[in-house]
């Protein structure tokens, strides 16, 4: 008599498989109506953030007056030079 040994088959788990469908459908279908059957919706959306970036855009940056008021409201001195020799050792990871 010959003794047969099959493993356990799993089941399959159907609602893990139809939820992640129902999301990937979701997913492309916002997707779809958002770029392609409503492209309008979005334009309406960025329309006032844009704005606001195209004024940055055109700001011009000057640090002078920043760095003189800093060096006569804090006395602070940005040519100052560093010691010529660091602390510490030459080598740190040489043995003692």
């Amino acid at each position: 008599m010959a003794i047969i040994i099959e493993q356990e088959k799993k089941p399959i788990n159907w609602i893990g498989i139809l939820t992640g469908a129902i999301i990937v459908v979701a997913v492309f279908g916002g997707a779809y109506y958002l770029f392609f059957k409503s492209p309008q919706i979005l334009d309406t959306v960025t329309a006032g953030k844009l704005s606001g970036a195209k004024t940055i855009t055109e700001v011009k940056f000057n640090p002078e007056p920043i760095i003189e008021r800093m060096q006569t409201d804090f006395n602070v001195n940005l040519d100052a030079t560093l010691p010529e020799q660091m602390p510490g050792r030459e080598n740190p990871f040489r043995a003692f």
